[in-house]
Formats: structure tokens, C-alpha cells, sequence
């Protein structure tokens, strides 16, 4: 009974953040196909969602500052229903998101 409460917390927690980081990535920016590189953006167009992970990662590999990215793949994950896999790319994201406005604003 207690470990049902806990799941059910967690679960909850889980939502949230999803919810709070797609709110927040939307509200700050508009997310436009131009903004991920092309074969990317072709993949995803026709479907291969496996060849977008791949190359998304690769990306990543290369510049873990750009914050698309791990939204992108997070977007991808939701939509796989592979939530927890989700939440952690959303939150990558954001950190990458943030990190970039405290190195614009000059504080970091």
C-alpha cells in the first residue's frame, strides 16, 4: 500500500516536470524546423525516429549547450511514451537553456 502511494507520488512529480519544462521551453521560445539542422528535421519529417535519435545524439556529442537538441530528442521520447527517458532530455535542456542565458546576461 505504502510503495502504490510512493509510485503514484512519483508519477505525479514525473508529470509535472514534463509538464513545467515543455510550459517553460514553449513560453521562451518558438521552436521552428530551421532551428535543428536539416537531416534532422528530414528524418523526423519521414518518420524515422530512430535515425533522428541517432543523429540528434550524435549532436549532442558535439555541443551539449544547444538546448534544442535535448528538446528535440525529449519530444521524441514522449511521444514513444518513454516518459522518464523524456523528463531527463527536458531537463537537459533547460540546464542548457539556462546556461546559455547566465553566459548572455554575463553572470556567469
Amino acid at each position: 500500500m505504502r510503495i502504490n502511494r510512493l509510485k503514484k507520488h512519483l508519477n505525479y512529480q514525473l508529470v509535472a516536470i514534463l509538464l513545467s519544462t515543455v510550459l517553460i521551453l514553449f513560453m521562451s521560445s518558438k521552436i521552428r524546423a530551421q532551428e535543428i539542422k536539416a537531416p534532422i528535421a528530414a528524418a523526423l519529417e519521414k518518420g524515422d525516429t530512430a535515425l533522428a535519435i541517432d543523429l540528434l545524439q550524435k549532436e549532442i556529442e558535439i555541443d551539449k549547450s544547444y538546448y534544442l537538441n535535448f528538446y528535440t530528442l525529449g519530444q521524441i521520447h514522449f511521444a514513444q511514451k518513454r516518459y522518464t527517458k523524456a523528463a531527463e532530455q527536458f531537463q537537459l535542456s533547460l540546464k542548457a537553456k539556462k546556461s546559455i542565458m547566465i553566459q548572455c546576461i554575463g553572470w556567469g
